[in-house]
């Protein structure tokens, strides 16, 4: 495939953003719109054959450890609980339309790993930003949907930009990807979102702002800017923990690095189970 120019405007990969079907892209913008209980989130995910799979399947496997087998999407669902329900939902509408199977350096892992650690972070850290926990939530799951999108329809361009990126520690992924791509996952995933008509407050998060952006899409770039922050040191260890948000008492910070590091054995567990 040819490289995309540097100068590449987001314009020219329009025609290859994926269609997610009027159902689902019904179900997730009802999923993103707010809170809903998880008997809601049960009827809203109940018409998608496999989305129900997956969670009978979670809900039965050593990551949920149930005492008996469980059959039903109901029992499924009061088994993992509100928040992994919603996860792997989401994470499977947004996930399907995408094949990464030509991006070899891609690690799904680590995306759907760093993508719910975010998320869980994010959540907790919200009312610090006066921002909503459900929506911070949505946005840190998403925040790197763009770089799915890139290793899809542009994986020679992705899988070098991933590759330099390890090789060269000085350089973030967004900056290799726009040398390589044309565009970071940044601008490709705030691009998607637009196409699919998600709310701005979920664009803002994953690192787009318009000019005129309003308190609260200001307040959603922020929490996921410190959350992802902590997510990457979490991921590779612990280790650095200082993060550019002074309204955060480092106590808290604290708090929410020694309960994602407790909890990452079974994160890793359900990003293994998401797509991709």
């Amino acid at each position: 495939m040819t490289r995309a120019s540097p100068a590449t405007p987001l314009s020219a990969f329009s025609a290859k953003v994926p269609v997610l079907g009027t159902e689902s892209s019904t179900i997730l913008m009802q999923l993103v719109a707010g809170d809903q209980s998880i008997e809601e989130v049960q009827n809203l995910v109940g018409c998608q054959p496999a989305v129900v799979a997956k969670l009978i399947s979670l809900a039965n496997s050593a990551w949920s450890n149930p005492v008996s087998a469980v059959t039903t999407i109901d029992v499924a669902c009061a088994r993992l609980g509100l928040d992994v329900v919603k996860t792997v939902s989401i994470a499977l509408l947004v996930g399907k339309p995408f094949d990464v199977s030509l991006c070899p350096s891609f690690d799904r892992t680590w995306f759907w790993a760093s993508s719910i650690l975010t998320a869980d972070i994010a959540a907790t850290l919200a009312p610090n930003f006066d921002s909503d926990p459900e929506s911070s939530r949505t946005a840190g799951l998403l925040h790197n949907i763009g770089l799915l999108w890139l290793a899809d329809i542009l994986p020679n361009e992705t899988n070098e930009a991933l590759a330099q990126r390890l090789s060269e520690s000085d350089k973030s992924l967004d900056q290799a990807l726009s040398e390589r791509c044309g565009v970071g996952y940044r601008q490709a995933g705030g691009h998607l979102f637009k196409v699919w008509r998600l709310p701005n407050v979920l664009v803002a998060g994953i690192g787009v702002q318009p000019e005129n952006a309003t308190r609260e899409e200001k307040s959603a770039h922020r929490v996921i800017e410190a959350s992802r922050t902590l997510a990457a040191s979490i991921y590779t260890g612990g280790e650095d923990t200082d993060i550019p948000a002074p309204e955060i008492p480092q106590s808290i910070v604290d708090a929410v690095v020694e309960q994602q590091l407790h909890r990452l054995p079974k994160t890793l567990e359900l990003a293994k189970a998401l797509p991709s």
